[in-house]
């Protein structure tokens, strides 16, 4: 049986020449997925996203603790807590803070969103005492 030149297969030379085609690449675009920090993109906005996850479900927690709390209006980290809710933690190690509804993360929130957060519980504040 005769072997034809195309069975062969490709010579040493030719499949390094692929590998570093290949690792050269790779270098190429987890040095694009980096930031100024060295940390990589991806996986700062997972834990970006996770945070956000995690602030929405301790919002939702709220609603249901006020439910079976009415009488408590500004619920805190320490009342969910002590009432069986599980809070969880960020990703980044910041520090959940409520205000009223709102869930903030001292690693992952604004600036803006605190001073908004404060803005509106003085608000509701200034309603209820009117009522």
């Amino acid at each position: 049986m005769s072997v034809i030149r195309s069975q062969r297969g490709s010579n040493p030379l030719t499949m390094m020449a692929g590998i570093a085609l290949m690792m050269s690449l790779m270098a190429y675009s987890v040095n694009q997925m980096q930031n100024e920090e060295g940390n990589v993109e991806a996986i700062e906005k997972a834990k970006d996203a996770a945070c956000a996850t995690q602030r929405a479900q301790t919002s939702r927690d709220i609603l249901l603790y006020l439910v079976d709390n009415p009488t408590d209006t500004n619920p805190t980290i320490d009342h969910l807590a002590k009432s069986g809710i599980e809070i969880p933690v960020c990703p980044d190690e910041g520090e959940y803070e409520i205000y009223g509804r709102h869930v903030l993360c001292t690693f992952h929130s604004y600036q803006d969103e605190f001073e908004e957060a404060e803005r509106e519980l003085a608000e509701a504040q200034q309603k209820n005492k009117r009522l």
